[in-house]
């Protein structure tokens, strides 16, 4: 799991130095980043159900779910959508 999210960080962080970690892309209980309001894709991850989900933020429909899986599996397929959708 560490090696794709720091995969994910590295392709998504702009200022790797100085920056925030994945430009507020990701959520994750153990690591707190400002959220970005213009970003329309996050990958959440929710800890109590070891769920890992893509969600696009939209005016008209609130939050879309794209993916969701548990576990590493479910980090795989989630990365997956996440990069395919993100703005790098």
């Amino acid at each position: 799991m560490a090696c794709i999210l720091a995969g994910i960080c590295v392709l998504t962080t702009s200022d790797i130095r100085r920056g925030d970690a994945f430009d507020g892309r990701v959520v994750l209980p153990f690591l707190q980043c400002r959220q970005h309001p213009s970003e329309k894709y996050r990958l959440v991850y929710i800890e109590q159900e070891n769920d890992w989900v893509v969600l696009e933020s939209s005016s008209k429909s609130g939050q879309v779910v794209h993916a969701r899986g548990s576990g590493l599996a479910g980090l795989e397929a989630a990365a997956l959508v996440f990069m395919k959708n993100v703005r790098t």
